[in-house]
C-alpha cells in the first residue's frame, strides 16, 4: 500500500498534493524532511481515508489495489473541500 501511494502522489498534479497535504497534516506547506504516518485498517472497503491532523497520521482502509486507494484518497479530498467543513 505504501508503494500506492508514493506512486499516486508523484503522479497527482502540485495542486492535488498539496490538498493531500493539507489533508494529512492541516498545513499547505509541509518542511521536506517532515514525516506523517499511515496506518492500515479494515474499517470496510467502502469507507474513505481518514486523516488525524494533531499526530499527521492518515488511517487508510485496506484496499485490494492502486485505482481503489486513489479513489478514495480523492473522494476523501473531495470531501475535506466541503465548505463547510472547518479543519480543527
Amino acid at each position: 500500500m505504501y508503494r500506492w501511494l508514493s506512486n499516486i502522489l508523484g503522479q497527482w498534479e502540485p495542486s492535488q498534493a498539496e490538498r493531500f497535504c493539507r489533508f494529512a497534516t492541516s498545513s499547505r506547506q509541509v518542511p521536506t524532511d517532515f514525516n506523517f504516518n499511515v496506518i492500515n485498517y479494515s474499517g470496510g472497503l467502502e469507507r474513505v481515508p481518514v486523516a488525524h491532523t494533531c499526530f499527521s497520521t492518515v488511517d487508510v482502509p485496506n484496499y485490494s489495489d492502486e485505482a481503489t486507494l486513489k479513489a478514495g484518497l480523492e473522494k476523501a479530498l473531495e470531501f475535506s473541500d466541503i465548505k463547510s467543513y472547518q479543519l480543527a
